[in-house]
């Protein structure tokens, strides 16, 4: 009889020790996820700010190109525009006979 009630409370003493490592197991792997949550958005914060500097550098390499083109049409307008205007002919002023 002692040794089967030894057994049944060595029974009882081991599975509640199994059950609280199972739980602490849990609560470390909670936690774990947690922090493993935390780094990843905090790598992922850190991504976003990364490609909003990006697209802020793109944004102004683009309009700085449109500034150039828009320049450079211009320039191109205004010439072709002067080329296409006929020249005034600037006639020779008469001739003078002097006397000597």
């Amino acid at each position: 009889m002692v040794t089967m009630t030894a057994i049944v409370t060595n029974g009882f003493v081991v599975l509640g020790a199994y059950g609280l490592w199972l739980r602490h197991r849990a609560l470390k792997n909670a936690t774990a996820e947690r922090v493993s949550q935390g780094d990843q958005i905090e790598r992922l914060a850190a991504e976003v700010r990364t490609l909003q500097t990006t697209l802020e550098a793109v944004a102004i390499e683009v309009e700085r190109i449109g500034e150039e083109q828009r320049y450079a049409t211009r320039l191109l307008r205004e010439r072709s525009e002067g080329a296409a205007a006929p020249k005034p002919q600037l006639s020779a002023p008469p001739r003078v006979i002097t006397p000597h």
